[in-house]
């Protein structure tokens, strides 16, 4: 349909702005000092840097905390991945109803293992604290830390729904 063809590319831009937003309002600008999250998003620059050199430019972590551009065309890198990995999560839990935009936030918080496991124990249990816990545990194994003092999965959720 014609007008279907014109409409959706404004559609999936304002959608994409829209979950920007969220995912910003959530994570604030400010930086951890027990992290090393960045700008506007809150990227993991250990863990982004060379994929942020790559798409970007940008070689250095104050360098990318001052350019609000490449942090935005790292983010619309980033929801590309999100798209996919909530897909494949989806995909993997077909007899659940799972927003799209809230697979593609926690796949933000989370990583996507960690999202899929979150969301697993959570279907399996029907308890947030479980869930929550396994993640947990996802990281200590992972890092041989013990985890970010972040916000729990649920209220990561509920800042980004409001």
């Amino acid at each position: 349909d014609w007008e279907e063809f014109v409409t959706q590319p404004y559609i999936e831009e304002a959608e994409k702005q829209d979950f920007k937003e969220r995912i910003s309002k959530v994570e604030g600008s400010t930086d951890n000092p027990e992290s090393s999250a960045v700008g506007k998003y809150q990227h993991l620059w250990n863990s982004h840097k060379d994929k942020i050199k790559e798409i970007t430019g940008v070689t250095t972590k104050d360098e990318y905390r001052n350019n609000k551009k490449a942090q935005e065309k790292y983010q619309n890198f980033l929801i590309e991945d999100y798209n996919r990995a909530a897909d494949e999560i989806q995909n993997k839990f077909k007899d659940a109803t799972i927003d799209k935009n809230i697979t593609k936030a926690l796949v933000h918080f989370l990583g996507e293992s960690d999202t899929e496991l979150y969301i697993k124990i959570l279907l399996k249990t029907k308890d947030e604290n479980k869930a929550q816990e396994a993640v947990d545990n996802s990281i200590r194994e992972r890092t041989k830390k013990e985890p970010p003092k972040n916000m729990k999965v649920s209220e990561y959720l509920a800042k980004f729904a409001e």
